[in-house]
């Protein structure tokens, strides 16, 4: 068979060279339809729009099949003397003498990115058809890393009023905004847990933008349009369509979303661990990272240890559920479930399992 070979059309070079920031601070409204069609963007998309297959694409999937290969060969058992909830599968021990008294664990060395598919770019443009159409995601992406921080402030902003879901989900919501800094968010995000029904679910309300999610989670459940304008005052009534998300592990949410507007590496790890890492940790020392864990285990009990693994675990499957395209957080979690594996190895007295030591 001849092989297959991708045209590329000759160019100027000028995808190589980044976009300009201050063409974002120019504009009055942050993440307007204006802000992510800049010029400068279609320029660039023009330069590139003979490239049949991006480098970063190709890039991005040999990565992830390499994380496959050498994750899958490893598996951490620990035999602990107490049996708390585990986030993975827990086998009482065959001795029924014991098996009043212990539990093993079996814990994966790492948490394996899955194979997902990529953002679409037409997900994307369905946020604004007249302003995102052709704008390539990642452009997108690069205009948010400027603009999230205040559309997280604004969204922080809103107040929701208290409501019930075993009356039924409403479609809308009227809810007042305190921060008018920026766009308005375009939906409520009703997210409640895998097993529970919409009906009776205990449910958790998150004002969002639907560009940030699109942008970023592959998996997102479809969201209609919509575009409310900003009230007259501080204070004042909003309209929003509320939207439920059904999840593995709602308590960790928050944190997700967060990061995804902020891309602050500190908080979300922090939410992961028991205490404030030292900058060696997010650095990628491996000596810091190992004497943090030892500070870890011989600070907190073995059950308050199992208890974070879950809560990491569980922000992990989310991340998998909505299919999170961004490579940094999943560099974050699996620091902070190493981190742990290794406390509870030290605390577990079988150093000799622990992956950083």
């Amino acid at each position: 068979m001849s092989p297959k070979y991708h045209s590329i059309r000759k160019s100027s070079d000028a995808e190589n060279f980044g976009l300009k920031p201050k063409a974002y601070r120019k504009m009055n409204r942050v993440a307007s339809s204006s802000t992510l069609r800049d010029s400068s963007l279609r320029r660039r998309n023009r330069v590139i729009s003979g490239l049949t297959v991006p480098k970063y694409i190709m890039s991005s999937a040999r990565r992830q099949k390499a994380q496959v290969k050498v994750a899958a060969d490893f598996c951490f058992t620990y035999t602990l003397p107490t049996p708390p909830a585990s986030p993975m599968c827990i086998t009482p021990d065959c001795d029924k003498e014991s098996q009043k008294h212990r539990v093993t664990i079996q814990f994966p060395k790492r948490l394996v990115r899955p194979q997902t598919k990529l953002v679409k770019q037409e997900a994307v443009a369905a946020c604004d058809p007249e302003g995102l159409k052709e704008v390539p995601v990642r452009y997108v992406q690069e205009a948010l890393d400027i603009l999230g921080p205040q559309m997280m402030k604004v969204c922080s902003g809103i107040r929701a009023p208290p409501f019930s879901s075993t009356n039924g989900l409403p479609k809308e919501l009227v809810v007042l905004a305190h921060d008018l800094s920026a766009q308005m968010p375009t939906h409520l995000l009703a997210v409640y847990g895998q097993t529970e029904s919409s009906a009776k679910a205990s449910m958790s309300l998150f004002p969002a933008h639907n560009i940030v999610l699109s942008a970023y989670c592959a998996n997102m459940p479809s969201l209609p349009y919509s575009s409310p304008p900003a009230p007259a005052q501080q204070g004042g009534p909003v309209q929003l369509p509320v939207v439920p998300v059904n999840l593995p592990h709602p308590q960790s949410y928050a944190h997700i979303q967060q990061y995804l507007y902020t891309k602050d590496r500190v908080s979300f790890i922090m939410s992961m661990l028991p205490s404030i890492p030292p900058q060696g940790v997010l650095s990628g020392s491996s000596s810091a990272t190992a004497q943090y864990a030892k500070d870890v285990a011989a600070t907190f009990t073995t059950q308050k240890i199992l208890a974070l693994l879950r809560n990491v675990h569980g922000t992990y499957r989310n991340l998998c559920a909505l299919e999170v395209q961004e490579d940094l957080v999943w560099q974050l979690i699996n620091v902070a479930w190493e981190v742990l594996l290794t406390a509870l190895a030290v605390s577990a007295k079988a150093p000799h399992l622990a992956p950083l030591l």
